[in-house]
């Protein structure tokens, strides 16, 4: 589980001390919100919204929610910033 709460620091930087406290499952949610949510992005289809992964227990998870607010945020980021040097 190491491994994957330090990916998710790379992810995330700003938001390590609210993924400290997560469970495995959440984490492991959020890894793969980043991979789901980068492969849209990267043929042109990035999420507004990521509904498909909420619900009232996760929303009731502060920070999670910010997680996965900061996740799609740096997803959708990424393809403007891409085109931009291009």
């Amino acid at each position: 589980m190491s491994k994957h709460r330090t990916l998710l620091s790379k992810y995330l930087q700003h938001q390590h001390t609210d993924f400290r406290s997560l469970t495995p499952g959440a984490i492991i949610l959020l890894l793969t919100m980043h991979d789901v949510e980068a492969m849209r992005a990267a043929v042109g289809l990035p999420s507004s919204l990521v509904p498909y992964f909420t619900n009232n227990s996760i929303n009731s998870h502060t920070e999670l929610s910010a997680c996965m607010d900061a996740m799609a945020d740096k997803v959708r980021v990424k393809p403007i910033q891409i085109a931009l040097r291009g």
